[in-house]
């Protein structure tokens, strides 16, 4: 019987400890689940604004682990939504030194969020630009750029 309260009363220390350390230090950040679609498509998305963000910064081009970092994505996350929008000819591919980084495949001004959307969800590259000419793109990763506070970049 001893035994048996030893163990809860050491499993109430424990817990208390965990729980201090969680107030004190914060929750950990739970990593993205790039399993469900909505995840995917943020993560993608917030990739392809953190390239556009260097660039119209002048910065030099980054390589995919810290792209990713900057996401909230480990770097084969982010490699692996990197080359869907290379393939979309949304980002291009450069060697910068000593890595490879990545630049805008357009000027921000004419990426289309929805075609960053369509190209993360699977949706084929249409064959020509006006080949939806009742379809308004919408918004434009400039836009987005341009509505993000200084102090979330």
């Amino acid at each position: 019987m001893l035994l048996i309260w030893l163990s809860i009363g050491w499993s109430i220390i424990l817990y208390a400890a965990h729980l201090s350390w969680l107030i004190h230090h914060g929750a950990p950040e739970r990593a993205r689940d790039l399993d469900r679609p909505w995840d995917r498509l943020k993560a993608g998305l917030d990739l392809l604004t953190e390239v556009c963000r260097d660039f119209r910064d002048g910065r030099p081009p980054e390589a995919v682990h810290r792209l990713g970092a900057r996401a909230g994505l480990d770097a084969g996350e982010a490699e692996s939504l990197l080359s869907i929008l290379r393939g979309a000819g949304l980002v291009r591919q450069v060697r910068e030194r000593r890595h490879i980084g990545f630049v805008p495949g357009r000027p921000p001004e004419k990426l289309s969020i929805v075609r960053c959307l369509e190209a993360l969800a699977g949706a084929p590259e249409p064959p020509t630009d006006d080949w939806r000419p009742f379809r308004d793109e919408g918004e434009t990763v400039a836009d987005r750029l341009d509505r993000q506070s200084p102090d979330e970049s």
